[in-house]
């Protein structure tokens, strides 16, 4: 979406002054979108994914969270409207807290890891300045804490105050009630995140005082000491001791909201209570869903939630192929890297990331030339040249080109049999085949690793993308490379998910690419300019 958004919106946006020459991102409770900006180095990049991922994060571990999941679901599955109207009013109701964390978090990690400072991150976005402000007031100054763990101390103070600032009696009621009785009178103000918020705010001070103390001054001593000497090689004791401080923190802030008369949840009762929530849904909406339980590979497999928008829609027009289209309308690129470009998709996937013009009366699978070009008037156009016909694909692979005809299909479209029995045969004749990966990716690699053959996979950035985008290819046996775009933020954490996930030790492997990598880099190219097409599965 190009417009600037609704305030009322149930989106999250993170949404920049200029909006023409910074990236920006915006949240929908189960994914969230990235739209580079032109001016952004790779640090804003960065920024733009964390703060979504943020978002993400804190909906998942928190009470408030599963109110909002439960009504996106109910939203999705029921002809009734007020389940739209109510997640608007369910958002509205914690929108401060959610952009405090998102935007503290990100801003924190990247300060920490590069060193620039935030209000030189923040320039492009000073409206989430005041954010900032916000979530630094909740850990207050600390006066008890000083040395070079100062700064990480603070943070984890910010982030367990913010978390259990959404850790309300709010999902127990909605569990009680029932999801189709819900609604946000039900909740007094107090059980509300940005109420709670703003108290927390109002008595920091009295929160925080004489907890750095309280965690044994030998422990921060010690900590110091491990951070200037060595904190690499001392890596699962800094962690072991931020994970206990963080359980501390939590803990300190949850009874400060009971003594003050307001319940705060602890995780294992907000556990359960998503765990009953799941089976609300599945019974007042007949959804076979299941809750999940794993929680060993961390917040890694969150990154499969992205979703990267290019920007504007452009128009496209779908036209049949014939022998009277000139061949040269077909070629994609400039020498000496010409080549033909068919993508497998479904129509309504390019519906979404397109304006189609013509042909689109139905939802179905198409196999097309794609060509971007620009007309006299300046307006970027795409157009797809259906083929009707297997046998077109050996028409097309004498036109020559450079590089002949490069194929990318949708995993998906790939996934249906009475599809895959027609076309693939005559695909991978004629051309050089890759895959988008349009399903949950975190499910497609667990079951791709227990497939019994070979896993491959890379991470590779190619200079064509300026640096914005990589592409994480993954490669089962010898089949054709399985290609996800993200950003490298993104690319970063799904790898990890992926050396998490394998049962043995595995490393990058630069073979996932294929035979011929630069084929992959065009391929790359060409879904930098489409944009993520995410499939959810069915409900």
């Amino acid at each position: 979406m190009d417009e600037v958004p609704d305030p009322d919106d149930h989106i999250l946006w993170f949404f920049p002054e200029e909006k023409a020459q910074h990236g920006r991102g915006r949240f929908g409770q189960d994914h969230w979108q990235v739209t580079p900006g032109g001016l952004d180095d790779e640090i804003v990049s960065r920024m733009i994914t964390l703060h979504e991922a943020g978002h993400m994060a804190l909906n998942s571990s928190t009470a408030w969270g599963g109110v909002l999941q439960a009504v996106l679901v109910a939203s999705r599955s029921s002809p009734d409207s007020r389940f739209t109207a109510l997640l608007g009013k369910l958002v509205g109701a914690c929108r401060l807290t959610h952009e405090a964390y998102a935007t503290h978090s990100s801003v924190f990690d990247l300060t920490r890891t590069t060193g620039v400072e935030p209000q030189v991150l923040l320039s492009g976005y000073p409206g989430y300045w005041e954010h900032l402000g916000r979530a630094l007031a909740a850990g207050s100054l600390m006066p008890d804490v000083d040395g070079s763990s100062w700064p990480y101390w603070r943070a984890v103070a910010v982030t367990s105050a913010l978390a259990v600032c959404m850790q309300t009696p709010a999902l127990e009621q909605l569990v009680e009630r029932g999801i189709t009785r819900f609604h946000l009178a039900d909740v007094p103000e107090r059980h509300r995140p940005d109420w709670r918020f703003g108290l927390l705010r109002r008595t920091a001070d009295d929160l925080w005082a004489g907890f750095g103390a309280a965690f044994a001054k030998d422990a921060w001593a010690e900590i110091d000491g491990t951070m200037a000497a060595d904190p690499l090689a001392r890596l699962p004791e800094l962690k072991l001791f931020w994970s206990r401080l963080r359980r501390l923190a939590i803990e300190r802030v949850s009874l400060h909201f009971e003594a003050l008369g307001h319940p705060a949840p602890r995780t294992p009762e907000v556990r359960e209570l998503k765990r009953r929530m799941v089976e609300l849904l599945r019974t007042e909406f007949s959804l076979p869903i299941t809750f999940d339980t794993d929680s060993e590979l961390g917040t890694f497999g969150f990154f499969d939630r992205e979703r990267i928008r290019p920007g504007a829609r452009p128009e496209a027009v779908l036209l049949p192929l014939t022998e009277a289209v000139e061949p040269e309308r077909l070629l994609s690129g400039g020498r000496p890297d010409r080549h033909i470009y068919v993508i497998a998709r479904r129509l309504s996937d390019l519906a979404d990331r397109y304006r189609l013009t013509a042909g689109a009366t139905r939802d179905r699978v198409i196999v097309a030339v794609q060509v971007r070009r620009q007309r006299s008037d300046g307006v970027d156009v795409v157009e797809l040249y259906e083929l009707d016909d297997p046998a077109r694909l050996r028409f097309l692979a004498g036109l020559g080109g450079d590089h002949g005809v490069l194929a990318n299909v949708s995993l998906a479209c790939a996934a249906d049999d009475a599809w895959r029995v027609v076309w693939r045969g005559p695909l991978e004749e004629s051309c050089h085949v890759t895959h988008v990966v349009d399903l949950p990716f975190t499910d497609c690699v667990r079951a791709w690793m227990q497939s019994g053959h070979r896993f491959r996979y890379v991470v590779q950035g190619f200079s064509a993308l300026d640096g914005r985008h990589v592409v994480l290819a993954v490669r089962i046996g010898d089949e054709a490379p399985l290609l996800t775009l993200c950003t490298p933020t993104a690319g970063f954490a799904l790898s990890e998910f992926i050396v998490r996930a394998a049962p043995s030790p595995i490393e990058p492997d630069s073979a996932a690419l294929g035979n011929d990598p630069n084929l992959v880099a065009l391929a790359a190219v060409h879904l930098a300019e489409e944009g993520t097409i995410y499939r959810s599965p069915e409900p």
